[in-house]
Order: C-alpha cells, then structure tokens, then sequence
C-alpha cells in the first residue's frame, strides 16, 4: 500500500504573502491562497498563501492539493504538510466533517482506486477500484459514492470507514464518476449528476425516494436546512442556475435566458439563514472583457436581486459562508 507519510518544512508565511502582495500589485495573481471578505464585498484580505498545486479541499486549517508529488495535505497554520508518497492522477479528496480523516481517488503504487485515510497520511485503504469521488456522512462513520460501471451508469452505494456495511442507495443511476455525490446538511438526501440517466439533469435521492430534475446538473450545493439545493444548468443552451425546494419540487432560475448564453455559473456557498446565494459568473469560450467579466454575486432568493461583490477576476472555490464573513480559495 502507499509507504510512510514524508513531512517537508513549510515555505514562510511572510515572504509568500510579501509575493501575494507583489503580484496583485501587477495585475496578475500567480497563487493559490485563502481569502476573506465580508458579504458586502468590503474588508476582503488574504489569510494565507498556499503551497504549489490545484487546491481540491479545505477544512478547518487544512487543505488537500493534487501536486506533482501526488497528494499533499497542508496545514494553514505554517505547520508544514504532508505528501502522500506514490499517488499520482490524483483526481479528488475530500475531508471528513473533523478534517482528522479524507477520501481521495488517485493512482497509489500502480493501481487506481478510491482511498480511505487519516489526514497524517497512515491508516490507508482502497475502498473501491472503480468508482467516483466520496462524500461523507455526516457523524465521518460512513462515505457514499457512486461504484462500478454498467452501461456508463454506476450505482449509488455508501459504506463504513472499515469497509463493513456496504449497501445500495440508487441502482444504475449514477452517470458520471467524475463526479461526487453531495450529502445534504440534514443527513436525508444526497444529489448526484444522472444528466444520462432518463432524461434527468441531476437526481436527488430522499428517503429511498429517487426524483430526477432536467437540466439542473453539476456542482450541488446545499442550504443549511438541507431545503434548498443549487445546481449549475445544463442542456438546451441555457446559462444560469437552478434552485430547487426539496420539499416541494419548486425551482427557480438564476439567470436570465438567453442574455448570458456562454456564461459559466456556479454555486458557491448558502448564507447561514438560507435566504442568499454566494455564486460565480465566469466566461465562457470566446467571451472577454468588457463583454464579459468574471464576478462574485451574492442573490436573495426571495427577491431575486443580486449584490456584486468582487470582479477581481479570479476564480473561487471552497467558499464557506459564516456569519457575515466569507472564506475562500483563488487559484491561477
């Protein structure tokens, strides 16, 4: 299995926010790096520049990146971090709700699969030889994910950190393994991509109950109650999202059509009460300023207005919205 964890000495925090700092001044951001702003788009400022590689996840004062070393988990605090010896490809990792744990898929000593480890890099085990990125449960007991491919499509199945307990959630639904599934706050759904499966953009499987919902698709993001769910549109040359009411089937489209026909949405992240959207307006292939600029919104659901926040260009990722305050990743 994968050999012991290798710890390298961290690069100092002060010479690469001094670097941050120098290639904002210009015009250009060549860093991966975490930032925080408040929802109204003032007092935003940089909280730490991270190491070299694409930025997968982040929890607490970690953050798991796909390098050319393999996979490496970082600690924010200038703790130094930790690389994975003998992954490659690596495709996804994802944290455990205590961050102590992570579920990655990669190609570990010539053999590809979905693992299961501690975040220091031991404990190490292949959960699944085909199959797509994991999502947890909410106590970190158990991971869902989509396994094994039949006709292009995969069945939905969850099971125990120790590999016990492995049963079927949706049969033959699941179509792109690419692609997570997403656990809702409350524990009683879970939204994955079947965008080849009957029709449906995205599913969403509710006590045992499956219901499939055309052109929402990728990147879901639950609200806090786990009531509403965000999806990117997809299909039938439509740009926007789509928010939908688990509990009563109702959805509503964040964006107008056609006017943004091209532009790439994505959700980002739910504030605390439920009631706004954090979401990303990026441009698609052959659009440029000043037609189209890449921006940050915060929308009200109940009104449908937007509040622009950022149009700094760079692209977010992990965002996490508490309080009044946002935390998130910008890469190159």
């Amino acid at each position: 299995m994968i050999g012991p964890m290798k710890l390298v000495v961290a690069v100092s925090v002060a010479l690469a926010l001094a670097a941050a700092v120098a290639s904002i001044a210009h015009g250009e951001f060549i860093l991966s790096a975490v930032w925080t702003v408040r929802d109204d788009g003032s007092a935003r400022q940089i909280l730490a520049v991270l190491p070299s590689g694409v930025v997968i996840d982040r929890a607490g004062d970690r953050v798991a990146l796909s390098t050319d070393e393999g996979l490496v988990v970082a600690r924010l605090d200038a703790g130094g971090h930790v690389v994975f010896p003998d992954t490659k490809n690596v495709g996804s990792a994802v944290f455990s709700p205590s961050s102590n744990s992570i579920a990655f898929t990669a190609w570990a000593n010539g053999s590809y699969g979905l693992y299961v480890a501690r975040a220091d890099g031991t404990a190490v085990r292949r959960a699944d030889v085909s199959a797509s990125p994991a999502a947890w449960s909410l106590d970190g007991r158990s991971i869902v994910f989509a396994s094994g491919v039949v006709g292009k499509r995969a069945d939905l199945v969850t099971e125990r950190v120790d590999g016990s307990g492995r049963r079927v959630l949706a049969r033959g639904g699941f179509s792109d393994l690419l692609r997570p599934p997403y656990v809702s706050p409350d524990g009683r759904s879970i939204a994955y991509d079947c965008a080849n499966t009957q029709g449906g953009g995205f599913c969403i499987v509710r006590d045992r109950t499956t219901r499939r919902y055309l052109h929402g698709g990728f990147d879901p993001v639950w609200s806090p109650t786990g009531r509403l769910v965000a999806t990117t549109i997809i299909g039938n040359l439509n740009s926007g999202l789509d928010v939908v009411d688990v509990a009563t089937g109702a959805r509503r489209v964040v964006a107008p059509v056609p006017d943004l026909i091209g532009v790439d949405f994505t959700p980002l992240a739910w504030s605390p009460d439920g009631r706004r959207l954090l979401y990303q307006r990026r441009c698609g292939a052959g659009l440029r300023p000043p037609q189209c600029v890449t921006a940050v919104y915060v929308r009200t659901i109940t009104t449908g207005k937007d509040r622009r926040i950022s149009v700094d260009g760079l692209r977010w990722t992990l965002a996490q919205w508490r309080g009044h305050t946002v935390t998130y990743v910008t890469q190159p």
